[in-house]
């Protein structure tokens, strides 16, 4: 999805544990002057769906959010 949207200014990276196991697989989305975003029990569907609805079109999915900010 990265690579066909050609978007040059969007990172993707892998982290250690965040303490949501349960919650697993999830994304973390940090954007510049917006709150961290976890989403959690994705799927590639829901995956595709947060890359294009959030990280390109900017508007969070509630219904996948496990946490907002550093809550967890």
């Amino acid at each position: 999805e990265l690579n066909a949207s050609g978007r040059l200014d969007i990172r993707v990276s892998t982290s250690g544990c965040i303490g949501v196991c349960k919650r697993e697989p999830v994304m973390t989305i940090e954007a510049f002057d917006q709150p961290k975003v976890i989403y959690g029990e994705l799927t590639a569907e829901k995956a595709r769906r947060i890359f294009h609805e959030h990280i390109l079109g900017g508007t969070p999915i509630s219904e996948y959010v496990v946490s907002y900010g550093d809550e967890k």
